[in-house]
């Protein structure tokens, strides 16, 4: 939904609206500081601001597409050091070299990685 919702910006309020079987106990994930996440909470949904562990921002808060050659943040320190900023500063450094505010509940760490379980057993030592 959130790369949906990044794409077609008017869907990111509609979307969670539009549900007329809304459950208002469940939880809406969505890129931290997005406009999905921003429309959950107007609607009052409890709504979790996801982070990404292995991925770079742009700017304005979005994640560098894929196309892009420094999408991936592939060096584990790298990405441990933007985990701790994210959650405990509440920024991220965009590949502009910007401070980018943001809420961080839930990191995503990809379980594809070859070292996923033991990245995320690292990056949970550092905290």
């Amino acid at each position: 939904m959130s790369s949906f919702a990044k794409g077609f910006p008017t869907s990111a309020a509609a979307a969670p609206a539009e549900n007329s079987l809304l459950r208002l106990d469940l939880l809406l994930y969505g890129l931290a500081s997005s406009k999905l996440t921003a429309a959950g909470e107007k609607l009052g949904l409890l709504t979790v601001h996801e982070v990404f562990a292995d991925r770079t921002y742009q700017a304005d808060g979005t994640l560098t597409t894929r196309t892009m050659p420094n999408a991936l943040i592939t060096d584990e320190s790298k990405a441990i050091t933007q985990i701790i900023e994210m959650v405990k500063e509440g920024t991220v450094t965009s590949v502009q070299q910007t401070k980018v505010a943001l809420q961080a509940h839930s990191i995503c760490v990809h379980g594809d990685g070859a070292h996923a379980v033991q990245f995320a057993k690292h990056a949970r030592q550092e905290f």
